[in-house]
Formats: C-alpha cells, sequence, structure tokens
C-alpha cells in the first residue's frame, strides 16, 4: 500500500515528494472513503485513486459542503475536513446506515416511537439528558404526526461511548453516528467529546440529538448550512428546523394533521 501511495502522491504532486505530503495525502484519502466520496477498497486499489479520481471525488466534497471547488487540498478543503461533524456519510450507497435524503429512504413503518438512554454521558446530570433528549424527538414532532417516548423497552438505543463500543464502527473524532431506521436507529454520542446544555464551552447536545434523530428517522446529510441536518459543527442553525428539514421530513412521513406552524 505504500507504494501505491508513493506512486499516485508523485504523480499527483509532480515532485518533490516528502513525509508531510505523503500524510496528509492518505488522510484526505481516509477522509474521502469515510464519508462516501471514495469507495471502500480505494486504498488498495490505483484504479480509483488516479489523480482524476481523487480530483473528482474532492470536488464532489468540496461542492457538498460549499467551498471553492478546486480538486485541490487547498486551505478551506483541510479546514473542513478538521471541523466537528456527524460520523454518518454524506453520500448514499457507501455505509449500511442511512439513505441519502430522498423518500426512497427506509423509514418506520409506525408513527409513536420509543426510545431508550441505555448509557449516559459521565458529563452532564441524568435529568439534563432525559430532558435535552425529549425535547430534540419532539422538534420531529412539531412537524408531522410522529411522537415519541422514553421506555425502557425503547426500539430506538441511545448511548454515550467512547472509541471502540460495540457496534462495528468506532469513534475517530467524530462526534456521533445514527443507523438507519432498518438498522434499529441507534444513536451514539462520543462521550470523549465535552458536551453541553445550554450556554458555555463544549458541543451543543441539543443541536446534536436534534441531528441524529433526523437520521434515525432516515434523513441523510443536507447541503443548506442552516438547516439541523448538515453535517458539521457549529453552524447556523436557529433551533428549530429549516424548511430543508421539514421539506426532508415531510416527504418521509406527510405532514402533521393539526400543524399551525409555517411549512413549505
Amino acid at each position: 500500500m505504500d507504494v501505491l501511495y508513493f506512486s499516485i502522491i508523485l504523480t499527483f504532486f509532480c515532485l518533490p515528494i516528502d513525509g508531510e505530503k505523503s500524510t496528509k495525502f492518505k488522510k484526505t484519502v481516509e477522509y474521502l472513503v469515510q464519508y462516501g466520496y471514495l469507495e471502500k477498497n480505494s486504498m488498495s486499489n490505483s484504479s480509483l485513486l488516479s489523480g482524476t479520481s481523487f480530483r473528482n471525488s474532492l470536488r464532489e466534497f468540496q461542492s457538498f459542503v460549499g467551498i471553492p471547488v478546486t480538486g485541490k487540498m487547498d486551505k478551506p478543503t483541510m479546514k473542513m475536513m478538521s471541523a466537528p461533524r456527524c460520523g454518518v456519510p454524506d453520500k448514499s450507497g457507501k455505509s449500511n446506515r442511512v439513505k441519502r435524503y430522498t423518500t426512497d429512504a427506509v423509514i418506520w413503518n409506525m408513527k409513536h416511537l420509543t426510545y431508550k438512554i441505555s448509557k449516559y454521558s459521565k458529563q452532564l446530570k441524568r435529568n439534563e439528558i432525559d430532558t435535552t433528549i425529549q425535547k430534540a424527538s419532539n422538534l420531529w414532532s412539531k412537524y408531522t404526526d410522529l411522537t415519541f417516548e422514553p421506555s425502557k423497552r425503547g426500539k430506538i438505543d441511545i448511548r454515550f461511548e467512547e472509541r471502540q463500543h460495540g457496534d462495528g464502527d468506532a469513534f475517530h473524532g467524530e462526534l456521533a453516528h445514527a443507523f438507519s431506521p432498518q438498522d434499529g436507529g441507534a444513536i451514539h454520542f462520543d462521550d470523549s467529546k465535552r458536551w453541553k446544555i445550554g450556554f458555555g464551552p463544549g458541543y451543543d447536545l441539543y443541536q446534536t440529538a436534534t441531528h441524529e434523530f433526523g437520521h434515525s428517522l432516515g434523513l441523510g446529510h443536507s447541503k443548506v448550512k442552516e438547516s439541523v441536518m448538515w453535517p458539521y459543527l457549529p453552524n447556523t442553525w436557529k433551533r428549530d428546523l429549516h424548511p430543508d428539514d421539514i421539506k426532508g421530513i415531510q416527504e418521509l412521513y406527510g405532514k402533521k394533521t393539526s400543524c399551525k406552524c409555517n411549512s413549505p
């Protein structure tokens, strides 16, 4: 694999090549693979890691996150790749978790969903977490007929974990990840991160939980930076669902039959 990387980097950067560029290239490839922009076997397949394929994958990523589309590992690209984000891939077909933000997503065949918090954070009080998780789920109820209820036998299992935690998908810096309805909708938060409820330093549990519930319901990531389904934190989310979020969830589950709120 090292020989493959060296030959690709040699072609890509057109000499001279050094250890720093090699490490940067490998990390970029790993990132593109993890979030669905390159096939999982790219690192051992020279045709998938050709200069053209690599640049096209970079362009696709740059286009999705709304930065200049250069096909290069420039400063805006590397800055985005180091930003805190959700662990769910941005593209469909590359993950066993969620499908893309479309009406063909697998959804729950019921409107009343239960959840359980089977492992709490070591950083926050249980009652604060309970309230925040309920608040996050209720935001999706605001625009649909979906309802959520905590239960000891809840269908959606919520846990605060670290590193390897038994689901085959260890945390590598991302804040959280979630599974699709087809795979049970579980939500896992990385408890090695600093979480907050309200003001102060740390990552906003309310925003992150609202985002992950979206995945548990079948939504993928959105390109709209103001939406809660934008994959990165922090962003300009206004603590309510954006019209883009509302459109997506209502495509999957329909509009709230008694909704008095604004919806697209």
